[in-house]
């Protein structure tokens, strides 16, 4: 009877193979940290890239519009030339 009181106070039973003995704590202080630095480098890295591709953007539509203006001018010109003449 002392035997199996003094077994039961030093083995505890663990419902599968990866728990701790002793509970180690919350889930939270266990996987928190990890999982809130993953979800601040991947939202990081999605604003770096959205930011990237705005700029990328913007720089295509500025070269665009600035060709178009440039066609304009040039069809200007060459109306006053016509008109000169």
């Amino acid at each position: 009877m002392l035997f199996r009181s003094v077994i039961r106070q030093g083995v505890q039973k663990r419902c599968y193979s990866a728990s701790s003995v002793n509970g180690g704590g919350s889930a939270y202080y266990r996987y928190g940290t990890p999982i809130v630095k993953c979800t601040v480098v991947a939202s990081a890295t999605a604003l770096a890239w959205q930011l990237l591709w705005q700029h990328l953007e913007y720089q295509e539509y500025r070269e665009e519009a600035e060709d178009q203006i440039t066609q304009l001018e040039n069809r200007i010109k060459s109306l006053e030339q016509s008109k000169e003449k």
